[in-house]
């Protein structure tokens, strides 16, 4: 809500192994114009250390204002992934960008050195532009660090009409994660479908999505 200032830690020591899942959407309440709220999250990940970290549905309310930083450090040989997933609003009352501004920073150090920086933006006129929601109520972004397996998720299990998920290489073990949906319960699954295919790939057990989260 309005002059919210909320402060997030996040640490995996050595030889830890976690997956953070958020229990519920984060609602992004209206405001009066002028306030707004903050969010900063820091993540640090030891050496052999493996933590995965998934707020879930961000849902901005008409006439909200929310500004976000996450700073991610990891040692060399930590393994880290986030997915991230917006809404343009509360799609059901009939709200697409309705809301004053939202931003979130992330920047992704390893060893001490900027290895990956991304900023979501959001204003209401420049919202569906290509390269952010694109006409789409949902969109997903992520990251994951340590993860070498392929990136691609089953062949068998398409994304659903109107759900678009996409991976890049940022390196050996770097993937960048996008992805756009008609319907947030369809990306939802997809995008969690990209990372047990990661998880697969390293011999990793499928996590029970179904049980968690939004």
């Amino acid at each position: 809500m309005a002059g919210d200032r909320l402060a997030v830690t996040l640490a995996a020591e050595p030889g830890a192994h976690a997956v953070v899942v958020a229990q519920s959407a984060t609602k992004l309440h209206a405001m009066d114009d002028g306030a707004e709220a903050e969010q900063l999250v820091h993540v640090r990940v030891a050496p052999g250390a493996s933590l995965e970290w998934h707020p879930g549905l961000t849902i901005p309310f008409a006439r909200a204002a929310f500004r976000q930083r996450i700073e991610v450090d990891l040692e060399p040989g930590a393994r880290f992934v986030l997915v991230e997933r917006w809404a343009c609003g509360r799609v059901a009352r009939g709200e697409r960008h309705a809301y004053r501004r939202v931003e979130s920073h992330l920047r992704v150090r390893v060893a001490g050195r900027l290895a990956y920086a991304d900023a979501l933006v959001l204003e209401p006129d420049l919202a569906d532009l290509p390269g952010v929601f694109e006409a789409h109520p949902y969109l997903a972004s992520g990251v994951a660090f340590g993860v070498p397996a392929a990136p691609d998720a089953p062949q068998h299990e398409a994304s659903p009409p109107g759900t678009d998920v996409a991976t890049v290489s940022l390196g050996t073990d770097r993937w960048a994660l996008r992805a756009l949906g008609r319907d947030g319960v369809a990306l939802q699954r997809a995008v969690t479908r990209q990372v047990d295919a990661w998880r697969a790939g390293e011999g990793r057990s499928r996590v029970a999505w179904a049980r968690y989260g939004s």
